[in-house]
């Protein structure tokens, strides 16, 4: 977890293993979700969660409605994951709805079968210079 703390954001990276039981997932993932909320911090959550956000499906459903309570949404809609045989998004970046995205986006940096992913938000500062952050 890191806190940027002139912004009111805390980031959380977390990675879901896709043998993992989702239940547990969801009850950790509320845990966390409730101290961020607790802490009056915007949230910013980012991982691979190995769940294909572009499947129709109940485990799917249930991440999306804990999500929904917490009025939360990815910002990520390309896919992510492409390889010869398939293609997936499971690679997120979940914000407030209300939080103000300039932009989403998915770029190949050529490391990985994943492919990156980049998200800019306006902090409403006009006047400070831009600052990039590079979370690995």
């Amino acid at each position: 977890m890191t806190e940027l703390v002139d912004y009111g954001y805390i980031i959380v990276c977390i990675y879901r293993s896709p043998d993992s039981k989702l239940w547990i997932f969801l009850k950790n993932l509320e845990l966390i979700m409730q101290t961020i909320h607790s802490r009056n911090k915007k949230p910013l959550l980012c991982g691979n969660w190995n769940l294909n956000f572009m499947a129709d499906n109940r485990r799917l459903q249930e991440l999306q409605n804990l999500l929904e309570s917490y009025d939360m949404i990815n910002t990520v809609r390309s896919l992510t994951r492409i390889t010869p045989s398939t293609e997936y998004l499971i690679d997120v970046i979940i914000i407030n709805k209300d939080n103000p995205v300039l932009s989403a986006s998915v770029v190949d940096l050529g490391f990985s079968d994943h492919l990156a992913q980049i998200l800019r938000i306006n902090t409403g500062e006009r006047n400070r210079r831009t600052k990039t952050i590079n979370i690995q």
